[in-house]
């Protein structure tokens, strides 16, 4: 039926084959077609962004699919979540998930809840403040801190320092410092730390009129934002980094 220079009706009136069957022929051989330059189509931009999606893990090695869709988001990729999901899936990078360990609630006495649901409440701005530490070690193997602190309702992390070692006069700058940015808070949770309860942050927390709110030990759950942001950060910056030393210039 290639034989372009002859009328449709003339190859229909010397064939006798049915007119539907050759539009049918016509129309599903251009679906293929179609279908085919799709393909290519999308295999191109499959690798472009199977590209791109790679870099990121590699630069962020802990993102799931969604945070690396927020990141094509602002590159200007176009791409959907159901799109970067299943390339995700295709390139194997799927996060190992934790297994979380189960509370049972009726192992817990109702004040222990109680607190918990205390601890957890924060309704406004500069209500309550996290702090805690986080340890890591140079390349030779000298020990630093990190304290930070946070805001439970906001989420944002007010100040964070670093040092070789941070004394609860050193606890006190940091949190000066972050008062003198964000205004003060009503009450600082922390764990119960020899920082934390040394005398010096106590006086001062009460010369100030800041509550000062200690979690129960061994249950860091309590003071659950802090640890997130901590735990975060050691997988995107301290396990994947090595430091040698600091310049504080």
């Amino acid at each position: 039926m290639k034989a372009s220079w002859v009328k449709i009706r003339r190859i229909f009136y010397l064939v006798p084959l049915p007119k539907a069957n050759y539009y049918r022929w016509l129309k599903e051989e251009r679906e293929e077609r179609e279908e085919r330059e799709e393909r290519e189509e999308n295999k191109d931009k499959d690798f472009l962004l199977k590209k791109r999606m790679s870099e990121i893990i590699a630069f962020f090695p802990v993102y799931g699919y969604l945070r690396v869709l927020k990141q094509l988001k602002r590159e200007g990729y176009p791409d959907n979540h159901k799109r970067v999901h299943r390339i995700y899936q295709e390139m194997g990078l799927q996060r190992w998930k934790r297994n979380q360990k189960k509370v049972n609630s009726t192992s817990s006495t109702i004040g222990e809840r109680d607190k918990k649901a205390i601890l957890l409440k924060a309704l406004n701005k500069n209500q309550v403040w996290a702090t805690d530490f986080c340890e890591d070690q140079l390349i030779n193997g000298k020990r630093f801190r990190i304290i930070a602190f946070l805001d439970i309702f906001t989420k944002e992390i007010l100040n964070h320092e670093v040092d070789f070692s941070i004394t609860g006069e050193e606890v006190i700058i940091a949190f000066e410092s972050a008062t003198l940015k964000h205004g003060k808070p009503l009450i600082l949770r922390s764990d119960n730390g020899p920082e934390f309860m040394s005398k010096s942050l106590n006086r001062y927390l009460n010369y100030e009129r800041i509550k000062h709110e200690t979690i129960d030990k061994g249950k860091p759950f309590q003071n659950g934002f802090i640890e997130s942001f901590f735990d975060k950060r050691k997988m995107l910056m301290l396990k994947s980094s090595c430091f040698y030393y600091f310049d504080w210039s």
